[in-house]
């Protein structure tokens, strides 16, 4: 059985609360970072697939770099000088997150090589593959992504509280034991495995241990 999470009002849609500014900068996170960032990690597992190494690289730091700015709009902390980095963008999660965001070794090693060399768009420096990438950016991904979601950020009634994120930060962890079953609601990856017919499925859930 899957585990949808569900937002306490659908960022996608509008509703009598368009004229809400939290709400339309939260809409304007969705749709401008975590949805993207989506279609960055599925475009890089395409290029992994077809071997267009370069590509696969500067996607995967694309996804991530994209990840790290929803979440720091999302709890409206400031990051006006991290540019593309991922150091900077993921020292400010760990420093300015209201909660502790729990990521494994194995993902902040695989942060630390993206930055390192996902960057080189023009081949401005050495890039090299070791061939599990991939998984790692699975896990990697799969990781961040599950923190994206606006009630650990807002409550109806104002900015959520620790009493109010006890639980659905439970669930975030719990979901490790079922990494597939986990679920954002009104997520473009959501959207792509729930259509059989779309032609970036395939390569969503190719090998794929985290989502399918």
């Amino acid at each position: 059985m899957s585990i949808e999470i569900a937002e306490e009002v659908n960022l996608s849609s509008p509703s009598a609360e368009s004229d809400n500014e939290e709400l339309n900068i939260d809409r304007f996170a969705l749709s401008s970072f975590r949805h993207i960032a989506d279609q960055d990690y599925i475009s890089a597992r395409l290029s992994h697939r077809a071997r267009l190494f370069p590509q696969f690289l500067w996607q995967s730091q694309q996804c991530l770099e994209k990840y790290a700015k929803f979440l720091l709009l999302l709890h409206r902390v400031k990051a006006r000088r991290i540019g593309h980095s991922l150091e900077r963008a993921f020292a400010l999660l760990d420093a300015r997150l209201p909660f502790p965001i729990q990521l494994s070794d194995g993902t902040r090693r695989f942060v630390v090589y993206i930055d390192n060399i996902g960057r080189w768009r023009y081949l401005e420096g050495s890039q090299f593959v070791t061939g599990d990438e991939l998984h790692r950016l699975d896990r990697a991904v799969w990781e961040l992504r599950r923190y994206c979601q606006r009630r650990l950020a807002r409550s109806p009634s104002g900015e959520a509280t620790p009493a109010q994120r006890q639980p659905w930060l439970k669930e975030v962890a719990d979901a490790e034991a079922n990494r597939q079953a986990f679920r954002l609601s009104s997520g473009f990856i959501e959207r792509i495995l729930d259509d059989e017919k779309h032609p970036a499925r395939s390569g969503l859930v190719w090998k794929n241990l985290c989502f399918g």
